[in-house]
């Protein structure tokens, strides 16, 4: 009898951890986009993707501060760039970081949870200049220390951090 209280106290301890653990553990997943590919658990354009063929469609860098806007479905910039800007030659994306919005067990019982996803890229100019931007986007999204399960219909616009003047534009 004592056996069984023993074994029924430890199987309700470990229940409570795990219960504790999900309430406050947020997922965050890092990834190289230039060896590895997003962690998803179903098929999504990344966000590093997304990042790279937005700054190669336009081709021009706009003045530092200016934000992101979701324009036809697609990212856009607030301003349209100025025509004596520099000429965008290459794009480098060295980093992605995917960020719950809210802590496990909270995005797992939300019918809606979001997270974000922080892009960081090189830019580089015709001039050989090195420009290098944070953008940060998000989704409906339930994130898990293993994979990511988009709920939303892509990626949306956060901010853009310019790291020239140490602004942050949104489009909040």
């Amino acid at each position: 009898m004592a056996r069984k209280r023993f074994v029924l106290a430890g199987v309700g301890i470990g229940i409570t951890i795990l219960i504790t653990i999900a309430a406050t553990f947020t997922p965050a997943l890092e990834y190289d986009p230039r060896t590895v590919t997003a962690p998803t658990g179903t098929k999504i354009v990344s966000p590093a993707q997304i990042v790279e063929e937005f700054l190669r469609r336009y081709g021009q860098l706009p003045q530092p501060g200016t934000g992101l806007v979701l324009r036809d479905g697609a990212l856009a910039w607030e301003a349209a760039p100025d025509k004596l800007a520099e000429r965008i030659t290459d794009v480098t994306v060295w980093r992605v970081r995917l960020t719950a919005g809210a802590p496990l067990l909270m995005s797992a019982l939300d019918d809606d949870p979001t997270c974000g996803a922080e892009v960081n890229v090189i830019v580089t100019t015709a001039d050989g200049q090195e420009i290098p931007l944070v953008v940060e986007l998000w989704d409906y999204c339930l994130l898990t220390p293993w994979s990511l399960h988009p709920r939303g219909d892509g990626w949306k616009p956060g901010r853009v951090h310019w790291p020239e003047t140490g602004r942050q534009e949104s489009n909040e």
